[in-house]
């Protein structure tokens, strides 16, 4: 064989291993960003509530009604 038939399958070969990596990449990443997702969603939800939270307590304090608020040192 010629040289440049051996450089041309050489260079076909190393493009369809480009071409497999590339597609592992991309299904690889579409996992991630999925999972970065379903983490965004989780925290946000615990943002809301911790803010309900802080919000109800404010809303407890400003009404005055301490008689339910304790603390124990024990």
């Amino acid at each position: 064989m010629s040289s440049s038939l051996l450089e041309k399958i050489r260079l076909e070969n190393e493009q369809r291993q480009f071409q497999a990596s590339n597609e592992r990449l991309a299904g690889d990443s579409d996992i991630f960003i999925q999972r970065c997702n379903e983490q965004a969603s989780v925290l946000w939800d615990r943002k809301r509530a911790l803010h309900a939270l802080c919000n109800g307590t404010v809303s407890a304090l400003e009404a005055g009604d301490l008689q339910h608020w304790w603390i124990s040192l024990d």
